[in-house]
């Protein structure tokens, strides 16, 4: 199979990926909270680019392919999940950890699904 041929494919399999994978959850507490706060983050990919890995980013033994991504954070909501009662918030409004988790959680499905293959995220927000 052709170099392009497998980055086409790859690229395929991780666009389907957020065909169904456009939302995560979690939560988070400051010391003025007497509990934590849920919140909820949507987005969708806005670019990705497949390359065959050469090291600048990623060891040659991790990943064969490397994959760079820009995801658009589309809507931020935090309140409590419990009672179903929710705003709409700033990215500035939860702390930036929680951002972390999130591209980091997205790279380990990614790499569950094609294990030789490394996603680096970057995120872009709207607000």
């Amino acid at each position: 199979m052709s170099e392009e041929k497998q980055i086409e494919i790859l690229s395929n399999v991780i666009k389907n990926y957020f065909n169904n994978y456009k939302k995560l959850s979690g939560e988070f507490s400051t010391y003025s909270d007497e509990y934590p706060t849920d919140y909820e983050i949507e987005f969708h990919p806005i670019k990705l680019r497949v390359t065959k890995n050469k090291g600048d980013f990623f060891d040659l033994s991790e990943c064969t392919y490397e994959a760079l991504l820009d995801i658009s954070v589309d809507n931020i909501q935090v309140g409590v999940r419990a009672e179903d009662s929710w705003e709409f918030a700033s990215h500035d409004d939860i702390p930036s950890w929680c951002f972390d988790d999130m591209l980091e959680k997205i790279e380990g499905e990614i790499k569950s699904l094609l294990p030789h293959v490394c996603l680096r995220g970057d995120l872009y927000f709207g607000d």
